[in-house]
């Protein structure tokens, strides 16, 4: 099964048209499965990572953290970007996008542990998810493009103006008690 999972990642990232045309029928639980097995391998390089620059029981927290987040967030991407991928025009169903967002997180999943260069290869997983919108639901690229944008957009909006109403918020306590205290550590 791993050389299977392997060959399929290896396909999606030098030939993902062509990967993408070979897994149209495949289904959902398979697409699945794909995405849990590497993102089991991701989870574990990160925290070998972190093992190795942090500690080991930090490590532990984030491989669990990490690995069941990425899963549950995995998920919800794919039901958000079906959303838009549906006003745009999607016909073939809501397993066709969660496929496409399994399969194309593949960059993700195998590199994105890679310290300081992660945006890379998330950049890069929106790309095979735009070939995926492409060839799993028959999408014109330029509609694909847009279900992407607009499911990418709205969330980083939102998260950048709810940082920036904690920001005002923590802002006036930070100056009434004196900021940061380089002093201050948290109790074991």
């Amino acid at each position: 099964m791993l050389n299977k999972t392997f060959q399929k990642a290896l396909g999606f990232l030098q030939h993902p048209a062509n990967t993408y045309k070979k897994e149209n029928k495949t289904d959902i639980v398979e697409a699945f499965k794909y995405m849990l097995v590497l993102f089991l391998v991701a989870s574990v390089l990160s925290a070998v990572i972190t093992a190795i620059t942090s500690s080991l029981p930090l490590a532990a927290i984030g491989f669990a953290s990490m690995y069941i987040t990425g899963i549950m967030l995995s998920v919800i991407a794919g039901l958000w970007l079906h959303l838009w991928a549906y006003i745009f025009g999607a016909k073939r169903g809501l397993n066709q996008t969660l496929k496409t967002v399994f399969y194309g997180g593949t960059p993700t999943y195998l590199f994105g542990w890679i310290p300081f260069i992660p945006i890379i290869f998330w950049l890069w997983s929106l790309y095979l998810q735009w070939v995926g919108l492409q060839k799993l639901h028959g999408m014109p690229g330029n509609k694909a493009a847009f279900s992407i944008l607009i499911a990418f957009i709205i969330p980083v909006v939102i998260t950048a103006v709810l940082a920036l109403v904690a920001l005002s918020v923590l802002a006036p306590i930070m100056a009434e008690y004196g900021g940061y205290d380089p002093g201050f550590q948290i109790p074991h």
